[in-house]
């Protein structure tokens, strides 16, 4: 069974890029430092919007679906495939840490780097904004998915047929019970 089109986010996924793309082009050496940063600064400022614009579309594609599915869960249908979603995600959620991580990493290094370049103060500032944006809104992706896949997990459990079998909130219930086995 196919995962339904509001769950995929495929698009979306390639639309990040790969963290090697973040690297701005080598400056000719003689240009301006304060040029070439200015440069950066509105090159990155572009690619954080499109970053936030993935954000908010797997947001918007997520809260709906999972708003859909907790209706249709509510009503008896249990013709979804949550394991295939939950995988699905796992997958997305994998590829995007591995993308997240290298560039939060990247610009904590580069935010440090901010405080020794000839610029003024103001393009420092800027240039520090951006990074600690970068980081958040990085952040906020790889929350978005593992969030995601969370309420899938959530949905899916309250899916499933009542088995019968206890549940223990606590583990020395756990081993009394194992106890009188």
């Amino acid at each position: 069974m196919a995962l339904p089109r509001e769950l995929i986010i495929d698009e979306e996924l390639s639309a990040l890029g790969e963290p090697s793309e973040d690297v701005p082009a080598q400056a000719s050496p003689q240009a301006e430092p304060h040029t070439v940063l200015k440069a950066e600064l509105a090159t990155r400022a572009a690619r954080l919007d499109v970053l936030q614009a993935v954000l908010k579309n797997v947001q918007k594609k997520g809260t709906a679906f999972i708003d859909s599915l907790k209706v249709a869960v509510e009503a008896g249908d249990t013709s979804f495939n949550f394991d295939e979603a939950i995988a699905y995600y796992e997958q997305a959620e994998a590829s995007i840490r591995e993308r997240s991580l290298a560039r939060i990493e990247t610009a904590k290094a580069r935010k440090r780097e901010q405080f020794s370049l000839p610029a003024s103060k103001a393009d420092r500032s800027k240039a520090i904004a951006l990074l600690d944006r970068e980081i958040r809104l990085n952040t906020q992706t790889l929350e978005s998915i593992r969030d995601l896949r969370w309420q899938l997990m959530a949905l899916r459990a309250g899916a499933e047929p009542v088995s019968g079998s206890p549940v223990f909130s606590d583990p020395r219930e756990l081993e009394a019970y194992l106890d009188e086995l």
